[in-house]
């Protein structure tokens, strides 16, 4: 069977860090840009649903059957 372990995972210009409750405030400023979560095609928390969304993504890291990650998206570089 595989265990899943948070790892970091970094390309050229992103980088999927362990999903955390430290993550909480940026997560939010980010879905309030544009209220994402009321898109259709795709599911971000609302930010005053943030934190409950960040401790059941970690409930299943703990169960084994998720892997969250927050995703930092840097400029590209020439």
């Amino acid at each position: 069977m595989i265990e899943l372990q948070p790892v970091t995972l970094e390309g050229r210009s992103v980088r999927l860090e362990p999903l955390g409750p430290e993550h909480a405030d940026a997560l939010a400023e980010a879905a309030a840009d544009g209220e994402l979560w009321n898109l259709f095609f795709t599911f971000v928390p609302a930010p005053d649903e943030v934190t409950d969304y960040i401790e059941t993504a970690l409930e299943g890291q703990a169960a084994g059957h998720m892997l969250p990650w927050r995703t930092r998206v840097e400029p590209a570089t020439a």
